[in-house]
C-alpha cells in the first residue's frame, strides 16, 4: 500500500467515525408504555422516563433504552405466559414428570426475546422518532462586531503592507543627521 492510498484511507476512517459520532448524538423522542417509571443506567447515571409519557434524549441512550425496556416487556410477557400455563396446569391435575419436561413445555409457548416481528412491535411503540439531526442546525446569522487587533505591533504593521505589482521602485535612501551622542528626533528621520 503506498502513502497516499494510506493516507485516503486514514481520512475516510477519519472522517467515517466523526460521522458516527455526530449521528450518535442526534435527538431521538421515546415513549414509555409501562405504568411506571422506567429508569436504566448509562455510565452509572440513571437516567429516567416517566411512565406513559415521551422524553427526548441522545441517538446512544436511546439505543440503550430500546434495549432495555424490550428486554422489560417481554421479561414480563414471559412471566405473565408462564404463570397462567404453569395455572392451567394445575387446574387440569396433571404435573409434570420432571422440570426438564416443565422448561421445555413452558419454553415452546413463551415469547422469545430475540423475536424479530416483536422486537419490530416493540420498536413502533418505543421509539417516535428523529427530533433533530446534532451538527446541522443552520448557523444563527450574528452582527458582526468590531473586534480589536490583538496582534503585537510589529505583526499589525506587517501586515498591512500594500500589495505590489509591476516594477517595485528602489526606496528613498534618507540621511539621518545626528551629532555625537544625541539622539535623533523625527525630524531628523523624517526630512
Amino acid at each position: 500500500m503506498t502513502e497516499e492510498e494510506l493516507q485516503l484511507k486514514q481520512r475516510q476512517n477519519e472522517s467515517n467515525q466523526r460521522e458516527m459520532y455526530r449521528k450518535s448524538r442526534d435527538t431521538i423522542r421515546v415513549f414509555n408504555p409501562l405504568s411506571e417509571p422506567f429508569r436504566f443506567l448509562y455510565d452509572s447515571y440513571p437516567q429516567t422516563v416517566p411512565a406513559k409519557s415521551y422524553k427526548d434524549m441522545e441517538r446512544y441512550l436511546a439505543n440503550l433504552y430500546f434495549r432495555k425496556i424490550s428486554e422489560k416487556i417481554i421479561n414480563d410477557m414471559i412471566a405473565a405466559k408462564t404463570e397462567q400455563i404453569v395455572d392451567k396446569k394445575k387446574a387440569t391435575g396433571n404435573s409434570w414428570i420432571d422440570k426438564y419436561a416443565e422448561n421445555r413445555e413452558i419454553m415452546t409457548q413463551v415469547p422469545r426475546t430475540d423475536d424479530p416481528t416483536l422486537l419490530k412491535k416493540i420498536h413502533e411503540d418505543v421509539i417516535i422518532g428523529l427530533v433533530e439531526q446534532y451538527g446541522m442546525e443552520e448557523p444563527i446569522n450574528m452582527p458582526s462586531q468590531p473586534q480589536a487587533d490583538r496582534r503585537d505591533v510589529f505583526e499589525q504593521i506587517m501586515g498591512n503592507e500594500k500589495r505590489v505589482t509591476g516594477d517595485i521602485p528602489a526606496p528613498e535612501v534618507k540621511e539621518i543627521k545626528q551629532l555625537k551622542g544625541t539622539k535623533p528626533s523625527a525630524d531628523d528621520i523624517t526630512a
